[in-house]
């Protein structure tokens, strides 16, 4: 059975997507610069609009497919939008099963989307007519528990230009 490192990386390859979701496509090299970009709405909200760079994996197979990705690498979980808990929920269940550098991007798809509406460089994937991405959702202030570390859009669009999109690929998403 091919771990979900190796179907992550086959399925770049097949989309002919520019990206390093780890250090190299040869198997997990367990580096602490690795990062991965985790989308945990349903299948059919990820497959409707997500960020680009981003792998789905829904907040109820979160424990199970745990156990075939890096502790050591860099996590940033997302969901829908400000209102959804899913993502801090899984962000928790990776905490717990030994995950070392974890955030979460509360505003989700819904505000990457709104931003990327704005005409600033924040890129989806797909065709984005989900109601609830044009909803304007205000952050509200949340104390997290755990010491959880929340990002911003700008943070994360520094990371995914860091960790996953290479110059080309950046030229043509911003096409």
């Amino acid at each position: 059975m091919k771990s979900l490192y190796k179907q992550i990386c086959k399925f770049y390859v097949v989309a002919g997507f520019f990206a390093i979701i780890f250090a190299s496509c040869g198997g997990p090299s367990h580096k602490k610069d690795e990062f991965l970009l985790i989308d945990v709405s349903f299948k059919d909200v990820f497959s409707d609009c997500h960020i680009n760079g981003a792998v789905n994996i829904p907040f109820d197979k979160v424990e199970i497919k745990a156990r075939k990705l890096n502790k050591d690498g860099k996590v940033v979980l997302y969901c829908t939008n400000y209102e959804c808990t899913s993502s801090l929920e899984a962000a928790k269940i990776l905490k717990r099963k030994g995950f070392k550098d974890i955030s979460v991007y509360e505003g989700g798809i819904a505000e990457w989307h709104q931003l990327g509406n704005e005409g600033k460089d924040f890129h989806c994937n797909g065709k984005c007519k989900n109601a609830f991405l044009s909803q304007k959702i205000e952050p509200h202030e949340v104390e997290h528990q755990d010491g959880m570390a929340v990002i911003s859009a700008q943070e994360l669009k520094g990371l995914l230009e860091k960790y996953v999109y290479d110059k080309k690929t950046l030229q043509e998403v911003q096409k």
